[in-house]
């Protein structure tokens, strides 16, 4: 990847948090970090990349279609000032503005892709609707819709995203039985998520719901077996098994976490404080 990026682009990174990175953060309007923009020789943003999906191969292939024009905002732009009934580029630019945080602008698209294709010959129904579900719940504070979807949907690609929104959305309102309700649907479908399992564990004991400390751990003891090499999630064990008064067993889950991650100096005065309490 670096040799062709070094061929093929000049690359700048910019501190966005001072000085003239400030200024082109705002320009460029970048909502957050890592992003990569492609400009052209004006300054004009070709396209950008928000985040890092983990998957190094994917990142490259975009790399190396936005370095030749390919597959960029800006090329759909032009394309459907030509053909603007054209559904899959109604599609594609939907799912831009949607990568790229700029919800009204997806909207609009993932509307017309729904109002172009009403019989779904395309395919892209399903995923158009359960977009513009996320955008009522996220801006427009209609919970409804987008949990009718999750109730109803067995599709592991709008797992994350849909439970996320909809715990942001009760969370938000406070609605603290409507956040519990939402996890146990989530961690019953996502069973290999070990960052779910600990969300709702670190939730239970954050919420001090001591009725529930039985159950936060043994979702915190499910995600360690997922993910045994996580500190944050032996230290969301030991204080939920300090708070149900298993002191040795909180003792022995925060000594892991020390384990793993020595360098972390809250896990050490959390054992530390434990052991005190112990002694």
């Amino acid at each position: 990847m670096g040799k062709f990026v070094d061929e093929h682009l000049i690359g700048l990174r910019v501190n966005g948090t001072k000085g003239e990175g400030k200024e082109l953060r705002k320009k460029y309007e970048v909502r957050g970090f890592p992003t990569v923009l492609f400009l052209n020789g004006n300054g004009d943003e070709i396209d950008r990349i928000f985040g890092y999906s983990g998957n190094k191969e994917a990142t490259f292939e975009t790399i190396q279609d936005y370095a030749q024009g390919k597959n960029t905002l800006v090329s759909y732009q032009a394309k459907i000032a030509q053909d603007p009934d054209n559904i899959e580029l109604n599609f594609k630019l939907a799912q831009k503005h949607s990568s790229r945080w700029e919800a009204e602008q997806a909207k609009l698209y993932f509307e017309k892709v729904l109002k172009l294709d009403p019989a779904d010959s395309k395919g892209f129904k399903t995923e158009s609707v359960f977009n513009l579900n996320v955008y009522k719940a996220r801006y427009k504070q209609n919970v409804e819709p987008l949990q009718n979807f999750m109730d109803k949907n067995t599709d592991e690609k709008y797992f994350e995203t849909g439970y996320s929104n909809l715990l942001r959305c009760y969370s938000k309102a406070k609605d603290q039985d409507k956040v519990v309700a939402t996890y146990e649907a989530a961690v019953n479908k996502m069973a290999s998520n070990h960052n779910i399992f600990n969300a709702y564990a670190w939730f239970i004991y954050e919420e001090k719901l001591a009725h529930k400390y039985d159950r936060g751990i043994e979702l915190a003891k499910k995600a360690v077996k997922l993910k045994p090499d996580a500190a944050h999630i032996w230290d969301t064990l030991a204080w939920l098994q300090f708070e149900k008064g298993n002191k040795k067993a909180a003792i022995k889950a925060m000594k892991k976490a020390v384990e793993i991650a020595p360098e972390v100096k809250g896990y050490n005065k959390n054992l530390e404080k434990m052991e005190q309490s112990d002694s």
